[in-house]
């Protein structure tokens, strides 16, 4: 077993550092794996540059802050029971006063690609996991380095390419429960399909880019799937929900 999976299964655990990880090393697996705290942190920063785990500053307050490692979400996928849509009438109070945040490092995500497989005969909806398809590739080719890390401009950039794909993962497991109808779900990503190739030019542009995160940036703009007869179909029903609804008084 290579180093580098031997970290990502210790990531498995929990997030951590590379001083952290060193120390699980020796007690967990040393009596039969050697390795240096110099080689886990070199092993790490190449891990990180290439992809295959995030990494975060954490506060300290009486020392140095600590860079955070985990496994990559996007690449990374977890099993959960699908959940279902509450309609009961629940003051759901922690959404909007925002708890403690403690352990988000260590969420990972359902398989994104479960949901966009349920609608691959929709257009744009396929149109649209070309670009998601294409953004694991950026993270595992062309992944920010170190010092792109610390600029916050790219890394919003990044986070809205991310943002979308798991947008659309939402968007599609309510269309399965609510059964929404498939010329507005195709409507609807290709909007999706615009915006993420706008985000996509907007980091090309990037000072920071380096040149192969701008051929990548280039390469995943599409063009979304152009039908005027869908588009007048949803219009249409836009029009005729004009003045069904009403603010409440």
């Amino acid at each position: 077993m290579a180093l580098e999976h031997a970290i990502l299964v210790s990531l498995l655990e929990k997030p951590g550092s590379g001083y952290e990880l060193a120390r699980r090393f020796e007690r967990s697996i040393g009596y039969f794996w050697t390795a240096t705290h110099q080689q886990i942190y070199r092993v790490l920063k190449r891990m990180e540059s290439d992809g295959w785990v995030d990494a975060r500053e954490v506060p300290q307050q009486t020392r140095p802050d600590k860079k955070e490692y985990s496994r990559n979400h996007l690449l990374d996928p977890a099993e959960y029971a699908p959940v279902p849509t509450r309609l009961d009438a629940t003051d759901d109070a922690f959404l909007f006063r925002q708890g403690p945040a403690r352990g988000l490092g260590s969420i990972r995500f359902h398989d994104w690609r479960t949901a966009y497989d349920a609608y691959a005969d929709v257009p744009n909806v396929g149109r649209f996991r070309e670009q998601a398809d294409a953004l694991c590739e950026f993270v595992t080719t062309a992944a920010p380095d170190e010092e792109q890390s610390r600029d916050l401009d790219f890394h919003l950039s990044v986070g809205q390419l991310f943002a979308l794909v798991v947008h659309g993962q939402l968007i599609l497991e309510q269309a399965r429960l609510t059964d929404l109808d498939e010329d507005v779900l195709d409507e609807l990503f290709s909007v999706l399909v615009r915006d993420f190739s706008a985000h996509a030019v907007e980091l090309h542009g990037k000072d920071s880019a380096t040149a192969e995160q701008q051929r990548w940036a280039l390469g995943a703009v599409r063009r979304p799937v152009v039908d005027d007869a869908r588009s007048a179909r949803v219009w249409e029903r836009v029009e005729g929900l004009s003045g069904a609804y009403e603010m409440a008084p």
